[in-house]
């Protein structure tokens, strides 16, 4: 059984599958394809973003999302800096019900960070 729950998120639009573009970037490879597990796309979507430390540490989750639907979905336990940008620390959460969903919080923004609300359901303890 599941209730529904409001949670505070933030969101974070990935592109499609490209090498890193930054010298001091740990990873070789960002962004989606198909194929890529959750874990491996959380990864991806979670580091080196110019973030508000203060407004993600009020998020439960991260939700990373590319063309329109969300892609992983991980529980924020705290931020980390890489240079002049912040990482989410966090686990992804393995087949979350909004995974294969379309964006909550889709706008036309050409930013890809943007904090909401989402009404997600809850399994009960």
């Amino acid at each position: 059984m599941s209730i529904p729950k409001d949670i505070p998120v933030v969101r974070i639009k990935i592109a499609a599958e490209q090498p890193a573009r930054r010298d001091n970037d740990p990873r070789s490879r960002i962004g989606w394809r198909e194929g890529l597990d959750q874990r491996t796309v959380w990864d991806r979507g979670r580091e080196a973003w110019k973030l508000k430390a203060d407004k993600v540490l009020s998020c439960e989750l991260a939700l990373i999302a590319h063309a329109g639907i969300i892609r992983a979905v991980g529980e924020i336990h705290g931020v980390s800096k890489l240079g002049d940008r912040l990482i989410i620390e966090g686990d992804v959460i393995e087949d979350h019900p909004l995974v294969g969903r379309p964006d909550p919080l889709h706008n036309t923004s050409q930013n890809p960070i943007t904090y909401g609300t989402v009404h997600v359901p809850v399994l009960e303890k």
